[in-house]
């Protein structure tokens, strides 16, 4: 707990130590993953917070810390997630969430958003080496969706832990619509994709 307060404190700007993120903060401390992966998520968050205040959505939110750290900042954020279970997450984060397939778009209201943070889920579907037929459909339904829900210029974050998923197959499919860039390397590949 005490390295990651000291990396909050590197991002001053970007996140107030008050009781309330302190709370937010420890559960972040409760994730299974390395002190880097906190990083980037830090980077991540310091890049949207680098520009006004706009329209967010979290795609894979879980329990919704992310959109309460840019619900703090003034964004009008929506949670998105598969698992019923990070409901009572959202409510006790006061977060507006909706428990749909972020793969297809029956849960958008119809107004754009101008950023959409995917996480980690988009690179399960691009898994093995060689993508399926089955595979590449999902993708592109994955793809075709954020394009249907982003503003022209929006942006895309997703990540992908190279040693378990190919890198070329699944940004051939995207770059097709969006330009992507690599954001950040350690320890996952962070791509910010923007929308042509």
């Amino acid at each position: 707990m005490k390295s990651l307060l000291k990396e909050a404190s590197k991002h001053n700007n970007l996140i107030h130590i008050s009781k309330k993120n302190i709370r937010i903060l420890k559960w972040i401390a409760k994730y299974p993953v390395t002190h880097k992966g906190r990083r980037h998520l830090f980077q991540i968050l310091q890049d949207i917070l680098s520009r006004p205040a706009c329209r967010v959505v979290d795609q894979g939110a879980a329990e919704g810390i992310i959109c309460r750290l840019l619900q703090d900042r003034n964004y009008d954020v929506l949670a998105v997630d598969l698992e019923p279970e990070f409901r009572q997450c959202w409510n006790r984060l006061s977060v507006e969430g909706e428990i749909a397939d972020c793969s297809y778009n029956n849960w958008w209201d119809g107004k754009k958003f101008d950023i959409i943070i995917a996480g980690a889920w988009v690179a399960c579907h691009g898994s093995e080496k060689k993508i399926t037929r089955d595979r590449r459909h999902t993708l592109e339904r994955i793809r075709d969706s954020w394009t249907e829900i982003l503003k022209d210029g929006g942006i895309v974050y997703f990540d992908v832990n190279v040693n378990k998923y190919p890198l070329n197959p699944l940004l051939k499919i995207f770059e097709t619509k969006f330009e992507i860039k690599r954001f950040s390397k350690i320890p996952r590949h962070v791509f910010k994709c923007i929308k042509k």
